[in-house]
């Protein structure tokens, strides 16, 4: 049971430790909140993948490999939704400015390079999502296999 805690508690750290670096400096308003939902996200996503890891230690300190798979499944689901809603409150903060304005903030065609890289991101963490939900298995490197669930 302690290494249970141990091993939640470590990864709990790991999935608040980008949002723990900007707390300080972010203000209490839409902006504000917007850019810790993206750091959140991010932590939860990085914490998810470490969860996809198959040794048999970590998934003992976890209490089995279902439910380190729960804990995978259930950061990831809550970093995806803090991602998408990243861009909403950033766009939510130029809204009084007019709803051209925010709309703009959100459209792919916005030639701005932070907007570009994060449709790019969004693609990609889209993709890497499809790949698990479509396919029946992988061949990794060193001919290993992942398997995903179809």
């Amino acid at each position: 049971m302690r290494s249970i805690a141990v091993s939640v508690i470590l990864v709990i750290f790991v999935a608040l430790l980008p949002a723990l670096t900007v707390v300080s400096s972010l203000s209490l308003n839409v902006q504000g909140i917007g850019l810790l939902l993206g750091w959140l996200g991010t932590g939860l996503l990085v914490a998810s993948l470490l969860l996809m890891i198959r040794d048999p230690y970590w998934a003992s300190c976890f209490g089995g490999l279902q439910q380190m798979y729960r804990w995978h499944h259930g950061m990831g689901v809550l970093g995806f939704v803090l991602i998408l809603m990243h861009p909403v409150l950033l766009a939510g903060y130029y809204l009084p400015l007019g709803a051209d304005i925010a709309g703009e903030y959100l459209s792919p065609l916005n030639p701005q390079l932070t907007n570009i890289l994060g449709w790019l991101a969004l693609v990609i963490i889209m993709l890497g999502m499809a790949t698990t939900f479509f396919c029946t298995s992988l061949t990794a490197f060193g001919g290993a296999y992942i398997y995903c669930w179809s």
